[in-house]
This record gives structure tokens, C-alpha cells and sequence, in this order.
């Protein structure tokens, strides 16, 4: 970038480019679409975070549900009570098939967030959190 900005600056021969008014109309709608698309992103990742502080408070505060193994997750097992029966070598068979990386350590941090509470009604609350999976 600073080798584009100083060459810039230097040459006196540089134009600025002219782009057609279609083409530019191109670029602002696929822009405003990613935008749309990471601020969708987002919102559901905002969601779900408050929907696991009340019941999987643990979990949210161990692992970053920005990354996608957390996810992936959390897509298949929504309870403490199914984190815990699965077993960790089941987690982590879970997550390998998936292509989650580091599938052996979200899978400990997993059992162990699950295993160090229990929560009234996340069953429930696992529910509506697996809705979000398909959002």
C-alpha cells in the first residue's frame, strides 16, 4: 500500500481511472450485498451469544463464537445434557468430520464448560438456539 500511495503521489503521469456508470452501479450493489451479508453474520452471532449466557454461560465465555468451529458446534449439540452424553471423543468425532480445526480442544473446553453447570430449562432454550443454525 505505502509503494501505491508514494507512486501516486510521484507520478505525474498517473490518471485517475474512468469507470463506466454501469460498471460502478455493479460495484456499489455487490458491495452493499457483502455488507448485508456481514452485518447478517453478525446479528446471528449476537443472538446466539445471548441466547448461551442463559444456558450455556460457560461455554460463551470459554470459546469465540466468531470462528466457525464453535459453531459447528453448537449446530449439532444446543445442551449442556447433550454435550455431556455425547462423550468427548464423540464431540470430537463431531467436529473432525466437519473440518473444525483444533477439533480436540473445543471439544475438552466444550465437556468441561458442560460439565461445570447445569441450567433450568436450557432444553428449551437449546431449541430455540438450534433454530438459528438454519437462519
Amino acid at each position: 500500500m505505502a509503494v501505491i500511495a508514494h507512486q501516486a503521489r510521484m507520478r505525474v503521469d498517473l490518471r485517475e481511472p474512468l469507470l463506466e456508470d454501469t460498471l460502478l452501479a455493479e460495484l456499489r450493489m455487490l458491495t452493499a450485498h457483502r455488507a448485508g451479508l456481514a452485518a447478517d453474520h453478525t446479528r446471528t452471532i449476537d443472538r446466539l451469544r445471548v441466547r448461551l449466557r442463559g444456558f450455556i454461560p460457560a461455554l460463551e465465555r470459554r470459546v469465540d463464537f466468531t470462528n466457525r468451529g464453535p459453531l459447528v458446534l453448537i449446530s449439532q449439540l444446543q445442551t449442556t445434557a447433550a454435550l455431556i452424553a455425547a462423550g468427548r471423543d464423540e464431540v470430537q468425532r463431531l467436529l473432525r468430520e466437519r473440518t473444525v480445526r483444533h477439533a480436540d480442544k473445543l471439544a475438552t473446553a466444550a465437556r468441561q464448560a458442560a460439565g461445570a453447570q447445569h441450567v433450568p430449562g436450557e432444553e428449551m432454550a437449546g431449541e430455540s438456539s438450534a433454530d438459528l443454525r438454519t437462519t
